[in-house]
């Protein structure tokens, strides 16, 4: 982490002017290396956050002190990370990508549940849901599952801020926003496979996951890709698990677990959803290199 911080504050010094804010050219070598950079730099700080943040929580339930502090902790490592970064390239944060309102939030709510209910719909099609049945539930899980949702929104917007207040802001920047949505896609994926989502099914979900919560973030800000990643974490790992009793049979089209993020109903229907989102027009802003007349 450190050597990546070094290696990014030598390269910054070194370029010529602050080529972030520069009229879109063909990139200088030192340039694409210090695009790499950059991306490197994002993935490492998300990955460092939540593995911090976890372990100074698992730390302190040790010793007797159960508070739900790792969340917290994780968006505020990332502002640290993203504070830092803006003290070497200070315009790049002012880059005019959305963070987005109550309607951002809706629509990246919405979206998830149109995918998530599309996809179950398709396993319980196939035949690989069984014993689909509501699962008793007491008030104080109720109440647990409900209130999961606020500190999942966090740790999904903690993941995604970086992605893409950084790096899919500077991809889309210097070379137009398709493929600063794509590099957000392919970042998150490298995030998702350090932290054990790292076979072929998942690594090919997480970047269409990701493209399509990139998609959400340039449409209507960084908060839709925040509530679209923290829903579907909280409806797969917290809600659905709780609130019902099933089983997910291993196979092709339903993947091998108990949730829908390794079926390949899920990369078709999230493909989908990409495509339908991807040319829809008003985006909520245009790079520099996508106002040149070609």
């Amino acid at each position: 982490m450190i050597i990546t911080m070094a290696f990014n504050a030598v390269l910054y010094k070194k370029l010529k002017g602050n080529f972030l804010t520069e009229t879109a050219t063909t990139p200088k070598p030192t340039q694409i290396i210090a695009l790499v950079a950059s991306a490197i730099y994002v993935v490492a700080a998300t990955y460092f956050a939540g593995l911090a943040s976890t372990n100074i929580a698992l730390g302190l339930a040790f010793k007797g002190i159960a508070i739900p502090v790792r969340e917290p902790l994780n968006i505020g490592i990332v502002l640290a990370f993203c504070w830092l970064f803006s003290k070497y390239q200070p315009n790049l944060i002012n880059n005019p990508m959305p963070i987005g309102g109550l309607k951002a939030v809706f629509f990246g709510v919405g979206t998830t549940i149109i995918l998530l209910s599309a996809t179950w719909f398709g396993l319980w099609q196939i035949g690989a849901l069984t014993n689909f049945t509501p699962s008793p539930i007491d008030q104080q899980a109720a109440i647990g599952v409900i209130f999961g949702f606020v500190f999942v929104f966090i740790h999904g917007l903690s993941e995604q801020w970086l992605l893409q207040k950084i790096g899919q802001q500077l991809f889309a920047r210097f070379y137009g926003k398709w493929v600063g949505i794509l590099s957000a896609g392919a970042m998150f994926a490298i995030l998702q496979a350090l932290q054990g989502y790292a076979t072929p099914i998942y690594i090919v979900n997480s970047v269409v996951f990701g493209v399509l919560m990139a998609i959400m973030a340039a449409k209507f800000g960084l908060l839709a890709a925040a509530a679209a990643h923290g829903f579907w974490t909280w409806a797969e790992v917290i809600y659905l698990p709780d609130a019902f009793d099933f089983h997910l049979s291993a196979g092709l089209f339903s993947g091998h677990g108990q949730d829908s993020y390794s079926s390949l109903i899920f990369t078709l229907v999230a493909a989908a959803l990409c495509l339908i989102l991807g040319f829809a027009k008003n985006f909520n802003y245009k790079t520099k290199h996508d106002e040149i007349k070609h």
